[in-house]
């Protein structure tokens, strides 16, 4: 079973060094990831994106329409953080998790 986040347009996550931010909400099972270099993953009921090797994200349920529901499959030596912890533990990354 992987991590599960509920995550609004806007908010974001870090796997490892990477920052990924929900772009798009268009339902709890349909959003759009964007990274800091540009790529983005579209994220569906029916697909999931391998946003990194060996890191799979996909959507999950019981959000509201509003939300993301962001399910991510990853070894357990890869370091998965919502952005909000990040910068706790790094305070000089921007606040503001739409920049």
């Amino acid at each position: 079973m992987g991590l599960i986040l509920t995550r609004r347009q806007g908010e974001d996550f870090y796997v490892e060094d990477t920052r990924f931010r929900v772009s798009q909400v268009f339902d709890n099972r349909h959003f759009v990831l964007k990274t800091d270099q540009g790529d983005l993953f579209e994220i569906t009921g029916t697909r999931m994106a391998e946003v990194m090797p060996d890191v799979w994200v996909s959507a999950g349920d019981r959000a509201d329409h509003s939300h993301a529901r962001v399910v991510i499959e990853a070894p357990r030596e890869i370091k998965l953080l919502r952005g909000e912890k990040w910068r706790q533990q790094w305070p000089e990354t921007p606040d503001d998790p739409s920049s």
